[in-house]
């Protein structure tokens, strides 16, 4: 009598694959890498701290990069997506950045007050957001490089001190004819001279007596 065949285990379906919209993925990216590089120098300074307190240096290493990942990352995260959707609406002024780096900042207080304990939200929300918005102002009355450098290089070369004058390709032209020019005559002059000498050494040769040469 035959025995019957074994039924196959049920194969379980394949999960779905979790997509991340584009804009969202714009925004978290570089949110987790500025989280990462502030949390990897919290570490270093939670660890300096502890081992100057004489504590455990390793859990204040732990805290203080937890700390410091928590606050950066979102508040980036917030200052990005409020800016994109400023964006989407008109164009960003510095009026627009100072809210945005406000309300990032309140955003990061509160998530920071958080870890501290509830009392801490709202004193670490105002703080937060007006150490963004200060910042953001300060950042936006210093001159950038780009505009910073052509007004220094022209003030330097038109100061009446300046012993480097700016030349057109048309005055650089004539500078260079003129120099061409006062060499040509400095070699016609050579020229002269040589055929005065030539002149004056044959004038001798020729007044030489026989007599001389014996």
């Amino acid at each position: 009598m035959s025995q019957p065949e074994p039924t196959p285990p049920p194969q379980r379906a394949p999960a779905p694959k979790v997509q991340v919209p584009a804009h969202v993925a714009e925004i978290l990216a570089p949110s987790l890498q500025v989280g990462l590089g502030a949390g990897t120098v919290g570490l270093f300074v939670g660890a300096a701290s502890g081992i100057i307190r004489s504590a455990a240096p390793v859990l204040f290493s732990l805290v203080t990069g937890a700390q410091w990942f928590a606050l950066s990352s979102s508040y980036y995260a917030a200052r990005m997506t409020v800016l994109q959707e400023m964006g989407r609406q008109k164009t960003i002024t510095s009026s627009d950045k100072i809210k945005a780096s406000a309300l990032a900042g309140a955003t990061a207080g509160a998530v920071g007050g958080a870890l501290r304990g509830p009392r801490n939200i709202l004193p670490a929300i105002a703080v937060f957001s007006l150490v963004g918005a200060g910042g953001q102002v300060i950042f936006n009355r210093m001159p950038s490089e780009a505009a910073a450098e052509p007004d220094t290089a022209k003030s330097w070369l038109d100061s009446k001190w300046s012993p480097v004058k700016p030349l057109t390709d048309d005055e650089y032209t004539e500078f260079i004819d003129e120099k061409i020019l006062k060499i040509d005559v400095e070699i016609s002059l050579v020229d002269d001279k040589l055929a005065e000498l030539r002149a004056a050494k044959a004038a001798r040769e020729a007044g030489r007596s026989p007599k001389d040469d014996l």
